[in-house]
């Protein structure tokens, strides 16, 4: 029993020191990935729209801080970031925290106090602004909601794009939600979605990942993270297909090779080396 409890409270606290990671130390290096990610969408946008600007844009996930609604809204376009998650960025400071532990207890009241103080954070947005190139004011917060993206409350062919970082791997029903996309989506719209992928060294979603055994995800019957689905490339590209025109599929890759020994490579083999080794993948489609 005790040996069962010891890695879960270990879990627990790694993943509490990761929130207080961003609001003490890496709010630069924050920043910077979130940066990098939004030139790598408007990158992959490009050859389709040209430059992202003026645009309608639908933010999938958004998260709790938001960057990418934050960046596509400095780079001229009319965004609106929604997700599951309570946000309540207009809620005075007491109404939020007090709906954030009464819907998702203690620890969750815990992150929003850290990810409120770094919302607000000047140091924040002048470091998105350095490290995009864009002016993002730390006062204007855009259009974010809290939705259930099953069930969009948005009129048929609202937005020319939507985009979504690091949620899909999120999402139990995955068809359900791509039929609201393709229908909230004008025609030849485009969705960008970036997806970490399960059968990855980082697909458990611990930031510590590096400290376990390599796969400790798909080898340990103990998982403790959010929701995740487990699916790999292919399910999402199937899914995807029945719904879009899929134009590009980007990959990122581990180069952590030795770390797949022999004997684990047979412990896994229902999993591809290309499936155990793609972190993440970038799907741009249109709508058909």
């Amino acid at each position: 029993m005790i040996n069962s409890i010891i890695p879960a409270i270990k879990q627990v606290l790694s993943k509490l020191s990761l929130y207080v990671s961003f609001f003490t130390k890496n709010v630069n290096d924050k920043a910077q990935n979130d940066s990098m990610v939004f030139r790598s969408f408007t990158s992959a946008l490009d050859p389709y729209i040209g430059k992202v600007k003026e645009k309608t844009i639908l933010d999938i996930g958004c998260g709790r801080l938001f960057p990418l609604s934050r960046l596509f809204t400095g780079l001229g376009n009319k965004v609106t970031g929604i997700d599951t998650t309570y946000i309540g960025i207009r809620d005075n400071i007491l109404k939020r925290l007090i709906k954030y532990f009464t819907q998702n207890g203690l620890a969750s009241l815990g992150q929003e106090i850290l990810f409120n103080a770094l919302r607000r954070n000047k140091r924040f947005c002048n470091s998105l602004s350095d490290s995009s190139g864009l002016s993002i004011n730390y006062s204007i917060m855009p259009d974010i909601r809290q939705m259930n993206t099953e069930k969009m409350d948005f009129s048929d062919k609202y937005f020319d794009v939507v985009i979504s970082n690091a949620a899909f791997e999120h999402i139990a029903d995955i068809s359900a939600v791509l039929a609201q996309i393709k229908r909230v989506l004008r025609s030849s719209g485009l969705i960008c979605v970036r997806i970490d992928l399960w059968p990855s060294l980082t697909g458990g979603h611990n930031p510590d990942w590096d400290k376990q055994v390599p796969w400790y995800h798909l080898r340990s019957p103990f998982q403790f993270h959010d929701f995740l689905n487990r699916l790999k490339k292919s399910d999402y590209l199937s899914c995807f297909s029945k719904y879009f025109d899929i134009l590009n599929v980007l990959e990122e890759k581990h180069g952590r090779r030795q770390l797949l020994t022999d004997e684990i490579r047979k412990e896994l083999s229902m999993y591809s080396e290309d499936d155990l080794f793609t972190q993440c993948i970038t799907i741009i489609a249109k709508n058909n």
